[in-house]
């Protein structure tokens, strides 16, 4: 077990070093190497499970597996084929910019529908949706095609399932200045049913780039009428916490609002966020790199922001790679538990997860049924290849703990032609029964001259859900 260095919180004040958590019981379903590398860096790794299938979209191309197996229904093709068999696809069709979102709306139809999104930058730019019409990942589909603005060419979207609509974000880049944000809800209702869908709502707020909207997880859905929530990091050691009320009748009552600040600034948090160098890359390899060192990404939360429901609490989950040394080169993650979102938003606990001589950074994480929570994120380190790692907390666990890392999958080559590195993972769970969660990661199988990436795709569970 690898020494750990741990620096928690609890409630909104109260400081102490934590120690770890009991490495909880668990058991590794699958594990097997999803899509590989497609001459295009860097993976953007995005990955559900449905009922019977699991759906990897990485870039450019999507594949399709037997979930029980891990075999291959599907394999990789381009992402714009989903909608090849739609007359009205115009740049849909043609265009295959990458940027994918898959999700499983698991309320949806009998037993749930895929939804895949990606965008199309022709001017003006789309937004496209394929929504299968049936369990099956292979189709049909009901499509859809939302334009943007002319001259608008938004990037890094982010998409989650709420009971009223598909909430979105998008960044806006703009000349000389950071990207804008912009949030969009599209009406889900009439898109399942492949019904004319009502215009898309959306707002340009001023705030930071990268929203996350909340994605639910769980049996027990959002109630009727709860606003989907969105969270940036603010410009400091702080959350912000927004509420978006869409109406699609009447649009004009439609709400984007921020409703909290949580702070989480003191002794043992320690974030430098957006420093120049970082973005340029420094977490360390091994020699094999040639000196290539890996983009870190500290001024975004990391993909996804998940809700749910425990017993009777409901629960924002969230995570961020931090800075925690420059000399030496060494990032951590931190994960947030912020609970009563709708209501009384409070951070239950924080803590960062972190090793004196291995970065940890591209988090994601999620919760199971019994408020158990699993995180999944790359290592890296002089020493050690590009891995994907998890660690995990039963709800039981003290307050601000989690239990030492173990791999996913253990590197075993450098990435050496780009400090590019995939600006998100995907953890979420299994809709089946609510214990087995799924992670998609990159790591580096081999080092090579051209592009070298590789991804990962493993689901386990804590024995102790039930």
């Amino acid at each position: 077990m690898r020494t750990r260095v741990f620096e928690a919180a609890i409630g909104a004040t109260m400081w102490l070093a934590a120690t770890a958590a009991a490495q909880p019981p668990i058991t590794v379903l699958q594990n097997f190497d999803g899509i590989a590398a497609d001459n295009v860096a860097p993976p953007n790794t995005t990955g559900k499970a449905g009922a019977t299938q699991f759906v990897q979209w990485v870039n450019n191309e999507f594949a399709i597996y037997d979930k029980a197996t891990g075999k291959q229904i599907q394999p990789p093709q381009p992402g714009n084929t989903l909608w090849k068999a739609w007359k009205q696809a115009g740049p849909c069709a043609t265009m295959n910019n990458g940027d994918p979102m898959v999700e499983y709306d698991k309320t949806a139809g009998t037993g749930g529908q895929w939804v895949f999104a990606q965008l199309a930058l022709s001017n003006p730019a789309y937004y496209c949706f394929a929504i299968s019409t049936t369990t099956d990942a292979t189709g049909p589909f009901h499509y859809y095609k939302f334009p943007f603005a002319t001259g608008l060419k938004p990037n890094t979207p982010r998409l989650a399932v709420w009971t009223d609509a598909y909430y979105a974000s998008f960044n806006l880049p703009r000349s000389g200045k950071a990207p804008a944000p912009m949030v969009v809800a599209y009406d889900r209702a009439h898109m399942l049913l492949g019904q004319k869908a009502q215009t898309p709502v959306s707002f340009r707020p001023s705030a930071r780039t990268n929203f996350l909207p909340s994605d639910f997880d769980g049996t027990a859905p959002p109630a009727a009428g709860e606003p989907d929530f969105y969270m940036e990091l603010g410009a400091s050691n702080y959350l912000s916490l927004w509420q978006f009320h869409v109406d699609f009748e009447s649009t004009a009552s439609s709400t984007f609002t921020q409703t909290a600040t949580l702070d989480f600034s003191g002794p043992g948090i320690v974030c430098s966020l957006n420093p120049p160098q970082w973005n340029k890359g420094l977490i360390p390899q091994p020699a094999a790199a040639n000196g290539t060192t890996l983009v870190a990404y500290p001024d975004q939360l990391m993909y996804r922001l998940a809700w749910r429901n425990v017993n009777q609490v409901e629960h924002l989950v969230a995570t961020e790679s931090v800075v925690l040394s420059s000399a030496p080169a060494l990032a951590g993650v931190v994960w947030f538990d912020i609970v009563n979102p709708a209501t009384d938003p409070a951070l239950a606990q924080y803590a960062t997860v972190s090793d004196p001589a291995i970065s940890y950074w591209i988090g994601s994480l999620a919760q199971d049924k019994d408020g158990d929570i699993a995180l999944g994120f790359n290592a890296s380190s002089p020493n050690l290849y590009p891995s994907v790692e998890i660690a995990g907390r039963l709800a039981s666990d003290p307050l601000g703990t989690m239990s030492a890392p173990e791999f996913l999958i253990e590197g075993t080559g450098a990435q050496a032609n780009t400090s590019d590195w995939g600006a998100h993972a995907d953890m979420s769970l299994d809709p089946s029964d609510d214990c087995v969660f799924w992670f998609t990661a990159e790591y580096v199988k081999t080092t090579q001259t051209g592009f070298d990436w590789s991804t990962r795709i493993g689901s386990f569970r804590f024995n102790a859900c039930q």
